[in-house]
């Protein structure tokens, strides 16, 4: 349900990219769920559980040198926090404007692994960028939830 709610399928260019990366994500979703329900525990919009831009960039700071001042910066997490904020699907007190939700999440983590490994050319295929990524930087720091 989560991948339905997220705009990755047009973000993921390629023939069969969306869905290698849709496969992939379901293999790793329970760390992304519990990662998620922690950090949006920490600090809720109101009632709502949701993840605030400096509670999301303390989360990055976590991951191994995924934030390294080149390719990816403190500013490039905010610019995707407002890119999956913007064109929501979903408008309504649960999707805040300010913060992101579960689905948003895991697009925000697609669009920044894409940044660093694909736009980069460090790899070759989107999906090979996310799977880097989530090897590499969030997985480790992810599976201690």
């Amino acid at each position: 349900m989560d991948w339905e709610n997220t705009k990755c399928e047009k973000i993921i260019k390629g023939d069969g990219e969306a869905a290698k990366t849709k496969e992939y994500i379901r293999t790793v979703y329970e760390y992304l769920r519990e990662t998620y329900k922690y950090y949006a525990g920490v600090s809720p919009l109101g009632r709502v559980m949701s993840i605030g831009p400096g509670t999301m960039t303390e989360l990055f700071h976590h991951c191994e040198n995924f934030i390294d001042g080149k390719v990816i910066k403190i500013s490039d997490i905010d610019l995707q926090l407002i890119a999956v904020n913007g064109g929501k699907r979903i408008n309504n007190y649960l999707s805040p404007d300010k913060a992101i939700i579960r689905s948003q999440f895991i697009e925000v983590l697609v669009r920044l692994s894409i940044d660093k490994y694909f736009k980069t050319k460090v790899c070759e295929t989107p999906s090979e960028a996310i799977e880097l990524a989530f090897e590499t930087h969030f997985l480790p720091f992810f599976k201690t939830f």
